[in-house]
C-alpha cells in the first residue's frame, strides 16, 4: 500500500491530537481509512465506497497529491471539496464530477 505521508518511527505511540497539526491528524486518519478499504477488500473481495468530504482544504501539496493519487485507482470513492481548484487538472479531467447547484444535483459543465 502507499503511504501519504504519515512518518511511523517518528509519531509511534504519541498521541496525535496533543501535538500533531490539522493537517497531520488528517493525514493519519486517512491512511487509516485506505488500509480498512484494503483490508476490507481482501476479506470480501469487493470493493467498499470510500466517501471523502472536504479533506483536501487541511492537506499541503504533496500529500494531497499523494491522497489523489490513491483515490485514483480506487472503483468506487466520492470526494467533494468547495473548491474545485484543490483538484489537480489531471484527477479532474479522469474523474466525472457533479455540481450542487441551488440545491440540486447536476454534471459539471
Amino acid at each position: 500500500m502507499q503511504r501519504i505521508g504519515v512518518d511511523d518511527q517518528r509519531f509511534a505511540g504519541r498521541e496525535y491530537a496533543l501535538f500533531a497539526s490539522r493537517g497531520q491528524q488528517r493525514t493519519a486518519i486517512l491512511a487509516l481509512k485506505l488500509a480498512e478499504i484494503e483490508w476490507l477488500h481482501q476479506r470480501t473481495a469487493e470493493w467498499p465506497i470510500l466517501l471523502l468530504d472536504e479533506v483536501l482544504a487541511e492537506l499541503d501539496g504533496e500529500r494531497r497529491r499523494d491522497l489523489l493519487r490513491r483515490v485514483a485507482g480506487l472503483p468506487q470513492a466520492l470526494v467533494t471539496a468547495a473548491d474545485i481548484e484543490m483538484f489537480e487538472g489531471e484527477f479532474r479531467r479522469a474523474a466525472t464530477t457533479w455540481e450542487v447547484v441551488g440545491g440540486t444535483l447536476r454534471p459539471a459543465s
